[in-house]
């Protein structure tokens, strides 16, 4: 069910994405950064937020079980700590819907530093069954995407002619 749900939000992001670009081609020339744009301001709330928050709710739908294939002492409390990791992320990626610039940056070094670092413990099963292989994919895109839509652009002040015209106000 989930890696249908992984593919059906891949195909969202690229159509979305595609349709907002063009929307906004008449107004605005197009360039790598509005698409890098585009694209994360799809994918975050996708496949950060959407995505984390079903993995919380699966972990609550298996009655707070450990995780497969984990036998030891302490696995149910350590599963129920890792899926509120999965709820902060997924609270984050909605949370870039509204918020961008700095915010995005934030949400996508931790959606990377954690989803890497699951991915590392889990070596192995990314070789063998190629289990972890989206998070560890989709961090890296939205690493490269970031680069390109330079969050500190966004965070810059508009020129003062741009501004002017912006807010309504007339140029002398």
């Amino acid at each position: 069910m989930f890696k249908g749900l992984a593919v059906l939000n891949q195909v969202a992001v690229v159509l979305g994405s595609v349709v907002q670009l063009r929307a906004g081609i008449r107004s605005e020339p197009l360039t790598r950064r509005k698409i890098a744009e585009s694209l994360l301001g799809w994918s975050l709330p996708l496949n950060v937020g959407v995505l984390e928050i079903l993995w919380f709710v699966r972990y609550l739908l298996h009655k707070g079980r450990a995780p497969e294939g984990v036998d030891e002492p302490g696995a149910d409390r350590t599963g129920s700590e890792l899926a509120i990791a999965h709820l902060a992320l997924g609270v984050l990626g909605l949370l870039a819907v509204r918020f961008r610039g700095m915010f995005w940056f934030g949400t996508v070094v931790g959606q990377t530093v954690f989803l890497g670092g699951v991915a590392t413990v889990h070596a192995r099963e990314i070789f063998k069954e190629k289990m972890y292989l989206f998070d560890v994919l989709m961090s890296l895109a939205h690493v490269g995407l970031l680069g390109i839509y330079d969050p500190l652009e966004a965070a810059r002040p508009l020129p003062a002619r741009r501004r002017r015209r912006w807010f309504g106000a007339r140029s002398s």
